[in-house]
């Protein structure tokens, strides 16, 4: 099935300092599991946050 997602994140400058300061294995993950969230949004149910995060989603890398 071809990818029609037209899904992207962004990365605020606190979000890259927060980054930044996680081990380089970590680092990995993290932007691995992001860039796959943008390729399968389509394809899964993400948990919505509330509040002043409406509009954004929880996303879980690793164990």
């Amino acid at each position: 099935m071809a990818n029609l997602s037209n899904w992207q994140f962004e990365i605020t400058d606190v979000g890259k300092a927060d980054l930044a300061r996680l081990d380089k294995e970590v680092q990995g993950r993290v932007l691995e599991k992001l860039k796959w969230f943008t390729e399968n949004f389509q394809d899964i149910t993400p948990l919505p946050l509330g509040g002043q995060w409406r509009g954004f989603f929880k996303l879980r890398a690793g164990e």
